[in-house]
């Protein structure tokens, strides 16, 4: 079983399963012959909260900036999953600027 980690915005220190399906992302040009009348498709990521870090630094409305460490085990394999996931969550991983 494959297992990641990431450091992600915000602090996550449950551990849960997220059943959350995910609609394709399809690439204009590496997915150009895909079916895009696909539905949702079941995809099942579990984590858990490994550490957290508060620093003395304001992030918009916040006077301080708070990451956390996370363990991502993916039960499926769909494409950007996990940052999707995290999305989801709105603990999106530091340094994705598209999810």
């Amino acid at each position: 079983q494959k297992r990641y980690h990431a450091i992600v915005r915000g602090w996550l220190m449950e551990e849960a399963v997220l059943d959350y399906p995910l609609v394709e992302e399809l690439d204009k040009i590496a997915d150009k012959f895909a079916r895009e009348d696909k539905g949702p498709q079941p995809a099942v990521t579990h984590y858990r909260g490994l550490a957290t870090v508060e620093m003395p630094v304001a992030t918009g409305r916040y006077p301080t900036t708070r990451y956390g460490l996370v363990e991502l085990e993916p039960k499926t394999g769909r494409k950007h999953q996990l940052r999707r996931h995290l999305a989801h969550l709105r603990h999106p991983i530091i340094g994705d600027s598209k999810h």
